[in-house]
């Protein structure tokens, strides 16, 4: 039987016919960095008519849409055509290592230029009251081929494009922020690597956590943070705000990644605490055990300052994404060249 579900925020924008469908949900997004839960509803539509379509040759399929006007953020007329040419070329690096067949909408939504708040931010949707660890559309787009939500994008993003940045491919000069390793987080973040928690370790999407979420361990006492569901759990909610070496990522693949097993990549978890940022990244810097490269420096840790490039993945990082329920291509332009 079919029957008609609400997917989209408050106001009723677009209904899918899905078999079986017994109850509306409605989806949310979560920023990256800045924590804002913002409803389907309130975000930009996706049309899938008027972007770009980018496809990885054996792999996944980008369409890309920038809401930008004439002159500005990637429209700009000096720096617009590079800035698009980084945004290919993170998804094409990102597109070559998965191992999916699937499609991923991605929409830049309006940039800034005030060079006041975070560099970027971007996340991906949840379904509200899933009652499970939600991978989120990304995933399920990328890894089905199946639309969550014909009227949303995938993964929406935001640059301010206010600070002095790198705008292309080349070396980062003095001062600049590198758009390269900045997006390749930002889109990483879209994949799935966020966590939903709020400082007291309740969710901030009612009933749903992240694929993610359930993957991480409180180091003190050794027990899982929310064991028994999403709605649970098992630990000291201070651990999500108690400094340094609280909480591991302890998916199996990223720690036979890390350091060949002998350790547990940990999870930044400062002292004072930021929704959507706070337990979303790993720490920096992620030390490894004796005889391997210390400190390193990873695709995903919280901030990267000027004058600095992270363009590719450590293998813990790959590993993570295995973890969340993706397949990664076992090649040596992929993989295993970043293996120990």
């Amino acid at each position: 039987m079919l029957m008609s579900r609400k997917v989209l925020g408050a106001a009723t924008v677009c209904t899918l016919l899905i078999a079986g469908a017994t109850e509306a949900r409605d989806a949310v997004l979560l920023r990256g960095h800045s924590g804002e839960v913002v409803p389907a509803s309130s975000l930009p539509k996706f049309t899938g008519g008027s972007g770009q379509k980018l496809t990885i040759p054996g792999g996944p399929t980008f369409n890309i849409t920038y809401d930008d006007g004439a002159g500005v953020g990637f429209n700009d007329a000096t720096h617009g055509a590079n800035r698009k040419a980084v945004v290919d070329a993170v998804l094409t690096y990102i597109g070559e290592r998965l191992d999916h067949t699937g499609t991923c909408d991605v929409v830049f939504e309006t940039s800034q230029s005030d060079g006041t708040g975070f560099l970027a931010s971007a996340g991906t949707l949840y379904f509200v009251g899933e009652n499970d660890y939600a991978g989120g559309f990304a995933f399920d787009h990328l890894t089905t081929g199946t639309d969550p939500d014909g009227g949303s994008a995938d993964i929406y993003c935001t640059v301010d494009f206010g600070y002095t940045w790198n705008n292309d491919t080349g070396p980062v000069g003095p001062g600049e922020f590198d758009l390269y390793s900045t997006l390749l987080h930002e889109m990483t973040h879209g994949l799935g690597i966020a966590s939903l928690t709020n400082s007291d370790g309740t969710s901030q999407i009612a009933g749903t956590r992240t694929s993610y979420d359930n993957l991480l361990f409180q180091i003190s006492g050794d027990v899982k943070v929310w064991a028994a569901g999403p709605g649970s759990m098992n630990f000291q909610a201070s651990s999500l705000n108690g400094g340094t070496n609280t909480v591991e990522f302890r998916g199996a693949q990223s720690i036979a990644d890390y350091a060949g097993g002998a350790t547990f990549p940990r999870v930044d978890t400062p002292a004072v605490f930021a929704a959507g940022s706070s337990v979303s990244h790993f720490q920096s810097p992620n030390s490894i055990t004796s005889g391997s490269p210390t400190p390193e420096a990873t695709v995903m840790q919280r901030s990267t300052p000027p004058n600095t490039e992270r363009r590719e993945f450590v293998a813990f990082e790959l590993g993570a994404l295995e973890d969340l329920g993706y397949t990664i291509k076992n090649t040596s332009s992929s993989r295993d060249w970043l293996m120990y």
